[in-house]
């Protein structure tokens, strides 16, 4: 037991004492994020006829990071950097009459009302390099320009309520959920301008782009409604009207603030 104790103490104070050598960074970020969803909204309208009215269509959103950090007295620096990038909901309502076939209903059903709700939201996980602009020790301002690129686990909810009604005006509703998932590449740049305020820490802010447009989501699941009407099966992939595949885009600029954490301490002398 006292040897295991001996190899943890061992393996943590080597750890540490590498990353002060090197200058280690750790950054929490985040703020909004613009993201080109039109493509989703119209693909939404043109699918489901009607749905214009009452509409909170998707557009931006916010973002939350971790970035972990290795930047050398010379300024170049290497980033493991986590996010998580959630989209506010679309809402998106129609109230136009359609007839309707289900065998689970009575004859001459028509949907009377429906209502969707999307949620699209991803984990990109991104390597990155950068370069910090900074004076001498005395400096208490840096900036930092950065790339990034890695992969993206991207989903999306789906959710409709639908109301129909009878030939003899008795109505029946339907509901369902549906997450549709997808991967694909996430790039970002990014220029931070930070105010060191202690020799530890600084606090910035945040301004970039990123790059990430999922060509292709599947269902994750078999969907069924609350009545147990089979919707689709799951591998399903996300769909217009016209059985082309609709990409979800999570593409535009970003702005935040961020909290630095300099493991060592060198961007400014003392106070």
């Amino acid at each position: 037991m006292k040897r295991i104790a001996y190899v943890c103490f061992f393996l943590v104070f080597t750890s540490l004492s590498l990353l002060y050598a090197a200058g280690y960074y750790t950054m929490i970020v985040g703020g909004y994020t613009e993201a080109s969803m039109s493509k989703v909204n119209s693909d939404i309208i043109s699918t489901n006829t009607g749905a214009e009215i009452n509409n909170t269509q998707l557009g931006g959103g916010m973002y939350f990071g971790i970035d972990g950090m290795l930047i050398s007295q010379e300024g170049l620096g290497l980033h493991l950097r986590a996010e998580y990038v959630g989209i506010s909901t679309g809402e998106y309502e129609d109230n136009n009459t359609y007839a309707y076939s289900n065998p689970s209903l009575p004859a001459l059903t028509s949907i009377i009302y429906q209502d969707y709700q999307v949620s699209p939201y991803m984990t990109p996980l991104m390597l990155g390099i950068s370069y910090t602009l900074h004076g001498d020790k005395s400096a208490r301002f840096t900036l930092t320009a950065g790339v990034y690129g890695g992969i993206a686990d991207a989903f999306l909810d789906f959710r409709q309520h639908a109301t129909f009604t009878d030939a003899l005006g008795d109505q029946y509703w339907s509901n369902y959920d549906a997450l549709f998932q997808g991967w694909g590449f996430c790039g970002e740049a990014t220029v931070d301008l930070n105010y060191w305020f202690t020799q530890h820490f600084s606090f910035g802010l945040d301004v970039g782009y990123r790059y990430a447009n999922i060509s292709q989501m599947t269902s994750v699941d078999d969907v069924y409604d609350n009545n147990g009407s089979f919707i689709f099966g799951g591998g399903s992939k996300l769909e217009n009207a016209s059985y082309n595949t609709v990409p979800v885009d999570f593409s535009g600029l970003m702005i935040g603030i961020n909290l630095t954490y300099h493991f060592r301490g060198w961007a400014v002398e003392e106070y």
